[in-house]
């Protein structure tokens, strides 16, 4: 078993699309590139050229191979390839046989052809979308007159996508990271003219600019939503259920109204912007497991789920939206972690789920600090979806085989690691990548002030102390070895890396002898917004969730529901293997003698018989072991942690890391913020 595998947060990815039947072709192709010329579409695969049958709604070939570049470019002016490797763009005629009119050569070209995304030509100017990080921030737009050579980078940053306009413009879509976007119209020799605000997107690749010559309408797509600039404004006009599944490029538009998405993979899907209106359900935040959420638009097709992963990790500007009410959106998904979960269930934020039994059943079933977590005032407010622990995990084989005893508390860990005389073979942490030092101190923050106010300032001093005074061990320590004694998990999503760690263990400390021990940890939840219109379907929304939640989820949240998880495809793969070595066994009943098909018989043998011992994805033994410390569970919350976004704990942490500051200051410190906060909070009991 690989390092990989006990890292992986496994999503799996099912693609479901809803659209008028026959409007648009429903088989995906795979495709090099898609361009429009005029009022028309075409594309291009494996070096031919194809064209869009309105009629049949689907590409037929043009008649046309090879042809002279890699790469269509959008123009409103004839039919144009782009040759990322001959550095030349050539101009066909739009009608059979697709006669080369003219060739330019474009030199000097500073981008390969895997920086290179989309090409536009619009009045004698080549418009290339790039990726190269030394001349833009993301990616950029360059443009190369093709009768002078002349160059000019477009001053708009972060150009998600581009595509032809009228009159010579080139059309931006602007998607800066965690900031709203913009589309914009730009000519080279000019400056840009924003045209509307635009969403941005954190999470999945906005884009999909694409021109309707005929209705001079832009299309574009953001979080699965296609809108239309109409008015100096965009309008929904369109839901693309799939938008999570594939990293999107870019987008067309045929004359019967089929919104065609491009996606880097060479696939191409398509979508009827002439579908009936649906209902749509609006998620802000990020929705952790795709296949249950492909799931529901599978069982409800005549609803859109449009998602918006950048709220609430945006905290300032969610928190701005919930108080002045302007908040898109009809369920909210964050982490009990964060600053704001608090505030949404006890200022009247969200909604009860109690008016389901499914989801009100689903809570009680969990473990208590679970239920607390949720729950205000004997009400269920948030459904959890997943289980995250922040701890060192231990390798308890090498415990077992070295004599070592496995700490139990802070500073037993804190002194294992300073004095453990280890083999040469054994090193200390398995991340080779972060420094033991750093993954201590953040052990011994993360419990020893898990509790904010309530911390006891006079232990956490203790342990600081103890930390400094070791941090010269610690640095001898750092070694990368083929085996260690411990290992630094974080954010162990949907239950799968709490079972699958090979010999690793979470471990379970408490401060100091006399106190209980503590397992950090946090959860995804998802609640329905108190300022949605429609409560019933996000009720309903939230029971369908909470009945086909992922199996090992439940195992990590529930002590009713610890049934072992078998592997995904196992009877599958059996079967697979089973007729791979009864074909070997044929192979060498003619040929004994070959030693290769021996070998290859052996490894087959012994990956069938390590799958029939181990089936599972969850084991009952990794049930029972994690059933026996769930009971451990504490939830904290971000603003007491060194790591959270408040930049003045953030530095003193750092200072404390960097040996700026003694624990003793940094406790002092520490301690006058906590004051800061609770009297700018009004917090007189603290204060």
């Amino acid at each position: 078993m690989t390092g990989k595998r006990w890292m992986a947060f496994v999503l799996l990815v099912l693609a479901a699309l809803w659209v008028l039947p026959g409007a648009c072709a429903q088989e995906s192709a795979s495709y090099g590139s898609v361009g429009m010329a005029g009022g028309q579409v075409f594309a291009l695969r494996r070096g031919e050229l194809l064209r869009y049958d309105n009629a049949g709604g689907d590409f037929v070939p043009a008649g046309l191979s090879p042809v002279p570049g890699n790469m269509l470019a959008d123009s409103l002016e004839g039919l144009y390839l782009f040759s990322c490797q001959e550095q030349t763009l050539t101009q066909l005629e739009t009608a059979a046989p697709y006669g080369a009119m003219a060739t330019w050569k474009v030199d000097p070209l500073p981008f390969t052809a895997d920086e290179i995304y989309r090409a536009v030509v619009a009045e004698g100017v080549l418009y290339l979308l790039t990726a190269q990080e030394t001349a833009f921030p993301f990616r950029g737009v360059w443009a190369y007159e093709l009768a002078t050579g002349q160059q000019e980078d477009c001053p708009v940053p972060a150009t998600a996508d581009m595509t032809c306009g009228e009159g010579g413009q080139l059309l931006l879509y602007s998607a800066p990271l965690g900031q709203e976007g913009g589309l914009y119209a730009w000519r080279m020799g000019s400056g840009p003219q924003k045209l509307c605000a635009a969403p941005a997107t954190q999470a999945y690749t906005p884009g999909g600019l694409a021109y309707d010559p005929a209705a001079q309408v832009c299309y574009m797509q953001a979080n699965g939503v296609i809108l239309a600039l109409e008015g100096g404004a965009l309008r929904e006009t369109a839901y693309a259920p799939d938008y999570e599944n594939g990293d999107f490029r870019s987008g067309a538009v045929t004359p019967e109204g089929c919104y065609l998405r491009f996606y880097s993979d060479g696939s191409l899907w398509p979508l009827s912007l002439g579908q009936p209106q649906q209902e749509v359900l609006r998620i802000a935040g990020v929705f952790p497991d795709a296949s249950l959420l492909d799931a529901y638009r599978q069982a409800y097709p005549q609803v859109a789920v449009a998602v918006s992963p950048e709220l609430p990790s945006q905290e300032d500007a969610f928190a701005q939206a919930l108080v002045n009410r302007t908040l898109e959106a009809d369920i909210i998904i964050t982490s009990t972690a964060s600053e704001l979960y608090g505030p949404l269930l006890e200022k009247g934020y969200v909604l009860p789920l109690d008016g389901d039994s499914r989801c009100a059943g689903a809570v009680d079933s969990m473990y208590p600090a679970i239920q607390d977590q949720v729950t205000r005032d004997g009400q269920r407010f948030a459904l959890p979806l997943g289980l995250s622990m922040e701890t060192m995990w231990y390798n308890q084989r090498l415990f077992t085989e070295l004599g070592l005893s496995v700490p139990t508390t802070v500073e037993e860990l804190l002194r294992c690691c300073a004095e453990a005389s280890l083999p040469p073979e054994v090193g200390m942490l398995r991340d080779a990548l972060l420094p033991l030092s750093d993954a201590l101190l953040q052990q011994t923050m993360d419990l020893a002030l898990l509790q904010g106010e309530g911390a006891d300032l006079d232990v956490a001093r203790a342990l600081l102390t103890l930390w400094e005074q070791n941090a010269s061990a610690y640095a001898n320590a750092d070694r990368v070895a083929d085996q260690a004694l411990f290992a630094r998990m974080t954010s162990v999503q949907l239950g799968e890396a709490l079972w699958d760690m090979e010999d690793y263990r979470p471990l379970v400390l408490s401060v100091a002898p006399e106190q209980s021990p503590l397992l950090p940890a946090s959860m995804p939840v998802m609640m329905i917004y108190a300022g949605t219109q429609q409560p019933e379907r996000c009720l309903e929304f939230l029971a369908f969730c909470a009945e086909n939640l992922d199996a090992a989820a439940w195992v990590a949240l529930s002590p009713q529901r610890g049934e072992p998880v078998e592997k995904a495809g196992l009877e599958e793969e059996l079967a697979s293997l089973e007729a791979q070595l009864s074909a070997l066994d044929t192979q060498l009943a003619a040929q004994p003698e070959v030693e290769a098909l021996q070998l290859e018989r052996e490894e087959v043998q012994l990956r069938l018989q390590a799958l029939r011992d181990d089936p599972w994805q969850v084991s009952p033994q990794a049930i029972a072991s994690y059933q026996a410390i769930a009971p451990n569970l504490v939830f904290y919350q971000q603003r007491w942690r060194y790591d959270t976004t408040d930049a003045q704990v953030y530095q003193l942490r750092e200072r404390m890391r960097t040996h700026q500051i003694s624990a003793e200051q940094f406790v002092k410190d520490y301690q006058h913020m906590l004051w800061m906060f609770n009297r700018e909070n009004g917090d007189e009991a603290h204060g």
